[in-house]
C-alpha cells in the first residue's frame, strides 16, 4: 500500500438522538430534538480530513391548539453535510503553479430548513434567554475575541495567498409567517438555492518564479420567491405568488498578488439580476 494512504489518526463519533426541553416554572417553552449527528477526523501525512453531517433537527412549540407545532423542521433527508480537507504544503514550491492544487477545500451541502415565525413563540424564547444574562455576557465577550482572531486570520490569508476552494450548495430557508398561531393564512418566503464554486487561474507572465494568481468565485442565487398561502398540517394547500421566482448571478475575481501585480483590480465584481415581477392585489 502507498505510504500516502496510511492513516496516522482516525476518530469517528455518532450521536443518535439528543432531546432538550426548554421550560420555566410556569410552562414548557420549546422542545428541541437533534437526530443523526456524525463526525469524523482522519489525519494522514499529507492531509487532514474532517467530515460531519446532521440528519434532522426539530423545534416544537408546545402551545395547545396551535396550528404550527413545528417551529423549525427539515424538508428533505439531511440538515447539512460538511467535508473539509487541509492539504499539507500542497502549493509550496512548484506546486504554486498548478492551479488544480489548493491548501484547503471545503464542501458544504445544506438542506432546506422550514421556519415558522410566531411572535408569541419568539417572545417567550427571548424571555427565557433573558434569565441567563451572565452567560449571554460571557458569550458576547467570547464572540468579540473570535471576531478579532478572524480578522487577524483574514489578514494573514491575504498576505500568504493561501488557496481555499469552496463547493457550497445551500437550499435557503423557507420562512412561514402566519397571521397568528390559530390562523391558516400565512406569508411564505422561499429564499431559493445558493451555490458557490471556486476556481484559480494565472494572470500575466506564467514563467515568473511566483506567478500572479486570481481567485474566481461564482455565486448563484436561484428561485427566490414570496407568496401568500393556506397552511394545513404543515402543508401549503393553496398558494398565490406575490414575487415571482428571481435569479441572481454574481462573479467575484480577487487578485491574490495585489501587492505587486496591478494589471488586474484587487477585487472585480460583476453580476446579473433578472427581472423582478411583483403582484399586488
Amino acid at each position: 500500500r502507498d505510504q500516502s494512504d496510511e492513516i496516522d489518526i482516525q476518530v469517528d463519533a455518532h450521536l443518535d438522538t439528543l432531546s432538550v426541553v426548554l421550560c420555566t416554572d410556569a410552562a414548557t417553552v420549546a422542545d428541541v430534538q437533534i437526530k443523526g449527528l456524525d463526525a469524523g477526523v482522519v489525519v494522514q501525512k499529507h492531509m487532514t480530513t474532517v467530515n460531519t453531517s446532521l440528519k434532522d433537527i426539530v423545534v416544537q412549540d408546545p402551545t395547545h391548539k396551535s396550528l404550527y407545532p413545528k417551529i423549525l423542521s427539515i424538508v428533505g433527508k439531511e440538515v447539512f453535510g460538511l467535508n473539509v480537507v487541509v492539504y499539507n504544503d500542497a502549493t509550496k514550491g512548484e506546486g504554486y503553479r498548478d492551479m488544480s492544487l489548493v491548501d484547503t477545500s471545503v464542501g458544504l451541502k445544506v438542506g432546506c430548513i422550514r421556519v415558522v415565525f410566531l411572535n408569541k413563540f419568539v417572545t417567550s424564547l427571548v424571555d427565557f434567554g433573558n434569565e441567563f444574562q451572565a452567560a449571554k455576557d460571557a458569550v458576547s465577550e467570547a464572540s468579540a475575541q473570535a471576531t478579532q482572531a478572524a480578522l487577524e486570520s483574514a489578514k494573514d490569508f491575504s498576505q500568504t495567498s493561501t488557496r481555499l476552494a469552496l463547493d457550497i450548495s445551500v437550499n435557503a430557508p423557507v420562512i412561514v409567517i402566519p397571521q397568528s398561531s390559530t390562523n391558516k393564512q400565512a406569508l411564505i418566503a422561499d429564499l431559493g438555492k445558493l451555490t458557490v464554486q471556486h476556481s484559480f487561474s494565472i494572470s500575466g507572465d506564467a514563467s515568473r518564479d511566483v506567478p500572479a494568481v486570481l481567485d474566481c468565485m461564482k455565486i448563484d442565487l436561484t428561485a427566490l420567491k414570496m407568496s401568500r398561502g393556506l397552511i394545513e398540517k404543515d402543508v401549503c394547500k393553496a398558494e398565490i405568488l406575490l414575487i415571482e421566482p428571481v435569479n441572481l448571478r454574481l462573479s467575484v475575481t480577487r487578485n491574490l498578488a495585489v501587492a505587486w501585480y496591478h494589471d488586474v483590480p484587487e477585487v472585480d465584481i460583476s453580476g446579473t439580476l433578472e427581472t423582478i415581477n411583483v403582484r399586488l392585489g
